[in-house]
């Protein structure tokens, strides 16, 4: 299959409908929920070769979105510092497209809640070797059978943008309300604290005695995070990945 099963339209309404990080947070990880969900999700993913394509995101939004716009990612540039922005466009601007990376599941199928420019996750999604039918359907078959599966979505998670910044360093997502703008600056890493881990990647285990990847074991890396301000969005998160720089100015 590919990917035209995750090609829909933007959909605005059920993109306002997601919830905001810290309650999203709350829900998946009581009673150890998440972490039961990771597990799962990590051996379909190794179990399908998908895990250095996709990875799981936790679904929620950080501002609202209008008719005729769509939220969309690109790189840019912020105060004269490389950035990564995330803002609603509206249909037929000069702005690239971009491609979905990140879906929820509803009644068996997939649906965009965000695009991205990023080159990264482009060649990702556009990989000319099919993504199996099985894996999303039985990816589909995971989260719909889970109390928490309609806050935890299908994910492009890695991107060129987080390639060059340094190993100390992770990138921190401020928001500009005014705006409507998540805006990803790098900062060292002490600099921030209380997060919420909002992307997920999984890592095959490499079997000792047959010296290749296990499909029944992986390892979870969160790929983002976002900071929680005693159960208030603070306006500011971030992710643990690296920068390039982009054009891209919201200012």
């Amino acid at each position: 299959m590919t990917v035209t099963a995750l090609a829909r339209p933007f959909d605005c309404e059920r993109y306002n409908a997601l919830v905001p990080v810290e309650a999203a947070d709350r829900i998946v990880r009581a009673n150890n929920a998440l972490g039961e969900m990771l597990s799962r999700a990590g051996v379909l993913f190794v179990k399908h070769g998908m895990q250095s394509r996709f990875g799981m995101a936790l679904l929620h939004r950080h501002h609202t979105c209008h008719v005729g716009e769509r939220m969309t990612q690109a790189p840019g540039r912020v105060n004269d510092e490389s950035a990564l922005v995330t803002q609603p466009l509206a249909a037929g601007t000069h702005h690239r497209p971009g491609i979905p990376w990140v879906w929820s599941v509803s009644e068996g199928e997939f649906y965009p809640m965000e695009f991205t420019t990023d080159s990264k996750a482009e060649r990702l999604y556009h990989d000319p070797a099919n993504v199996p039918e099985a894996f999303l359907n039985e990816f589909v078959e995971l989260v719909t059978a889970s109390p928490i599966g309609h806050l935890l979505g299908l994910a492009v998670v890695e991107r060129a943008f987080y390639d060059t910044i340094p190993a100390e360093s992770i990138a921190v997502e401020y928001s500009n309300i005014e705006r409507r703008a998540s805006i990803v600056l790098a900062r060292e890493r002490h600099e921030v604290s209380n997060t919420i881990e909002t992307t997920w990647a999984f890592e095959a285990i490499i079997d000792p005695m047959l010296g290749c990847e296990s499909q029944s074991a992986c390892v979870t890396v969160c790929k983002c995070e976002c900071i929680d301000d005693a159960g208030t969005h603070s306006h500011i998160h971030f992710d643990r990945h690296r920068t390039t720089p982009g054009q891209h100015n919201p200012t």
